[in-house]
Order: structure tokens, then C-alpha cells, then sequence
């Protein structure tokens, strides 16, 4: 058989077959080709009983993340909160890149605009291209374009903790199944999911609630290839004097003029900058 892994607990795979979830514990083949199942596999699995099965192999996958560990994704939706707690653009830009080097399409939610304005955020990364929707749970404000836009695919929801990604996820499934936690008194989300879980929205869309981060690490890109991965700066590129630009301090940069014509966001800039030179330290460590 199969099946859809939706959840994923303490060496547990849950695996939907036919309307139906099967308790799973995978096989010692997999840990020998050191194959670790995540949520959103397509899983080869046996049935045991009524209710209960072995995990045989996983499907080839289409991609996947190790954090949160999920895979088989069509997007992904950057959940942030316009305040409280206040939202970090050079999170925002460091979970575009990795989307990016990972051919991942972004969907960037912008929640709670009932306490804040986030039209000036919005206005960055609509200018770049990226879908922007701005939600509030409690005034039921930008839930049914999300809905829509995620229509018949398989995405998850990222982000810091306390941004409301359990509260937007009840929003979309019309009931309450995830637990919602308040911020606490240093503004720092009340960790609230625990696992990744796929629930089903309708027939052919589906949504993993994953747990909330405070840390994003980039992947180990090489720094030449980290200008690709904004994507607004690719056009640039040909107006820089020299070929090995780093677009960091050289005055004959295509993406400095760009910045200084307005063309490309300072913000955006300032975090490329700050990007390359995690990435610079690094490879020199």
C-alpha cells in the first residue's frame, strides 16, 4: 500500500490510506539506508490489523525541509505579525532565500493587521512579485483569499512563535483543532504545536501546522550565488562595472544604483548585505 504520512510522534508514523490512518513504525531497512520519513512522505507501508501497519520505504520525494521536517510541499506560507510580535525582515529575507535556493513558492501572510498597519511591508514584496495577504483572525480580515490561494495544494505554514499560525490554520479549517496560545510578558510566543500534522482543508488541499522557530539558519550557499536568490537584484546584475562584484561596497554596483534610484528596497539591500556576510564568516570558519 500507499499512503500519505500525516503525522509524526516518538518513532509513531500515522499514514492515510483510503479515508483511514494507520499507526506505523517503520523498519530497520530504513534507519540502515539512513532514510528518515518525514511528514508529507508518500510511504510504502503493510497493514497488521484493523488499525496498525509497518512503514516499508518512502517515495521519492519532490522536496523537502529538515526544519520543520516536512516534504511534498506545493508552497509555503511565511506567517508573520504586523506587532506583537513585532516582525523581523531580515527573517522574513532569510526564509525567501532558503525558499528560493529550494524552488519552494513563497506565500508571505502578514497577520494581525487588526492592532498594525503592515501596508508598507506589503508594498515591499508585492513589488518583487511575492503573493502578500494580510489577515486578521479576529476580524476574519484576508482568510478566504488565503483559503483560495492554496487551493487544491499541499503547504505549510512557517514562523516565529506567537505570530498566529495555529489561529490562522482554525481559521481555514473552519473549527477549532489546533491549540492557541498568548504571548508572553517579553513578547515571545508560547510554544503551542508541538509535531508537524497534516489536516485536511477539503478534498485535494491540505495544510501542515508545524512548531514555531526564534532561529533560522541558511543553508551552506556559496556567497557568489546568494544575489540570485533575491530575486529583484537578478536584473541588475548586468549594470555592475566588474564581473566578480560582490555587490557589497563596490561603488560601480548595478544593485547600489538600483537601491539609490529606488528601484530596489533599502531594507531588502541592508539584509543581503547582512546575509553575505553570515555566509562570508562561515566558509572562512
Amino acid at each position: 500500500m500507499v499512503g500519505k504520512i500525516v503525522k509524526a510522534i516518538s518513532g509513531f508514523y500515522y499514514i492515510e490510506y483510503e479515508n483511514k490512518i494507520y499507526e506505523c513504525r517503520a523498519k530497520g531497512v530504513l534507519k540502515k539506508n539512513n532514510i528518515s520519513p518525514l511528514v508529507g512522505d508518500f510511504a510504502e507501508f503493510e497493514i497488521i490489523s484493523e488499525a496498525e501497519g509497518n512503514l516499508i520505504n518512502v517515495v521519492d520525494r519532490k522536496n523537502s525541509l529538515i526544519r520543520p521536517p516536512i516534504a511534498n510541499l506545493d508552497a509555503i506560507i511565511i506567517v508573520l505579525a504586523s506587532t506583537n510580535p513585532e516582525p523581523s525582515l531580515l527573517f522574513l529575507d532569510k526564509q525567501l532565500v532558503f525558499l528560493e535556493n529550494n524552488n519552494i513558492t513563497p506565500i508571505i501572510c502578514l497577520n494581525k493587521i487588526d492592532l498594525s498597519d503592515a501596508d508598507e511591508i506589503k508594498n515591499i514584496y508585492e513589488k518583487i512579485g511575492y503573493k502578500v495577504i494580510l489577515t486578521s483572525v479576529k476580524e476574519n480580515e484576508g482568510i478566504d483569499e488565503l483559503r483560495e490561494c492554496i487551493k487544491g495544494k499541499t503547504v505549510a505554514l512557517i514562523g516565529n512563535s506567537g505570530v498566529g499560525k495555529s489561529s490562522i490554520t482554525n481559521a481555514l479549517l473552519n473549527k477549532k483543532v489546533m491549540v492557541e496560545g498568548d504571548l508572553s510578558k517579553i513578547e515571545r510566543g508560547k510554544q503551542t504545536t508541538r509535531h508537524s500534522e497534516i489536516l485536511k482543508i477539503e478534498n485535494d488541499t491540505y495544510i501542515i501546522d508545524t512548531p514555531g522557530f526564534s532561529n533560522f539558519d541558511l543553508p551552506n550557499i556559496e556567497t557568489s550565488l546568494l544575489v540570485n536568490l533575491f530575486v529583484e537584484f537578478k536584473s541588475e546584475i548586468s549594470n555592475c562595472k566588474y564581473k566578480d562584484c560582490r555587490h557589497v561596497l563596490e561603488e560601480d554596483c548595478g544593485i547600489r544604483k538600483a537601491v539609490l534610484e529606488g528601484k530596489i528596497s533599502e531594507s531588502r539591500f541592508t539584509n543581503y548585505k547582512l546575509l553575505y556576510e553570515e555566509l562570508s564568516n562561515r566558509k572562512t570558519y
